[in-house]
């Protein structure tokens, strides 16, 4: 909704409709008069595995290369396409706010390479003074609301989370946070393409830091503009990616792959890689697990990542 921190309006019918027809959280109104809580559960859960992580609306863009405002990031999530953290993390932002969550929008830093990743951070979930975290938009699952902050008091570690092929848990450095992957290592490809992840003993290794105060969308843009859009060096104007979490599993086009997660338990996970070959597997593949990308999209976004150089692309 339009406020200090967003000149861009989306009304609340418009928002409920996207629950109900993108996300399929049919019961959403009812749920947000009772149980906000879980009802912002289900919108996390449903968004990874509805609304793709995707470079490709980027890299299809003509130069020079920008974040989208707050209008078309909207828009975008509306109509399913998704995008990069700009796209999921102010999309929901104003997805939220619209419902009727009282939200606010932060940026963080991904790898040190500057502010980089948009986030969203939701007051008094379900205490006066709860801070809970709002991640749609990483590549990385985080299928659930995390609690930074409950009854006015900020936790100085979260559990750790196992989601897909993945542990992380978020641990506090004053009124910074860090989001922190258990390090795991992959075997070899074998002949039908399939990787065994397994988690090392202990090994913890930094994903992003951020502040808990509020940014507006315009800084939260410029700063992705700066940092990823106009950095040629940025992994995402280097590779080809677009990725969801079908039932909690993760599944992509990456590269000159296609990733399907085919087993998942505490201790390993299970990832089959398959070289689509052409752009006719590409297309079916698309269709059947990326059809909000629309095929054009794809397809011009794999022409300017294949013109890259071979050292250069991811």
């Amino acid at each position: 909704m339009a406020n200090k921190y967003s000149d861009y309006f989306l009304s609340r019918e418009e928002a409920f409709h996207f629950l109900v027809e993108k996300l399929g959280v049919i019961n959403a109104e009812e749920l947000f008069d009772h149980d906000k809580s879980t009802l912002l559960d289900q919108i996390i859960l449903s968004w990874y595995q509805r609304i793709p992580f995707q470079n490709m609306s980027h890299l299809a863009q003509s130069d020079p290369k920008e974040a989208p405002n707050a209008q078309q990031a909207t828009k975008d999530i509306l109509n399913g396409i998704g995008g990069l953290c700009g796209t999921h993390g102010v999309g929901a932002y104003h997805i939220l706010a619209a419902v009727g969550y009282d939200c606010y929008p932060i940026i963080g830093e991904v790898d040190q390479l500057g502010l980089n990743h948009a986030l969203v951070l939701v007051k008094n979930l379900n205490n006066l003074g709860d801070l809970s975290l709002v991640d749609v938009g990483c590549g990385y699952p985080t299928f659930g609301a995390i609690a930074l902050q409950v009854s006015g008091r900020l936790v100085d570690s979260t559990d750790i989370k196992c989601e897909s092929f993945l542990k992380y848990k978020y641990v506090r450095d004053g009124n910074t946070f860090g989001r922190y992957h258990l390090t795991y290592s992959c075997s070899r490809s074998d002949k039908q393409g399939r990787q065994y992840c397994k988690y090392l003993d202990n090994v913890w290794g930094q994903f992003y830091t951020f502040s808990i105060n509020p940014v507006s969308c315009c800084y939260i843009r410029e700063q992705l503009t700066r940092n990823v859009y106009l950095n040629p060096k940025h992994a995402f104007n280097r590779m080809f990616l677009s990725c969801k979490y079908l039932n909690g599993s993760y599944l992509a086009v990456n590269g000159k792959k296609t990733v399907e997660e085919v087993e998942e338990n505490v201790e390993r996970a299970h990832l089959k890689f398959s070289s689509y070959e052409d752009n006719d597997n590409l297309e079916l593949f698309r269709c059947q697990n990326f059809p909000e990308i629309p095929g054009d999209l794809m397809m011009n976004a794999l022409g300017v990542w294949q013109k890259l150089p071979e050292d250069i692309r991811l």
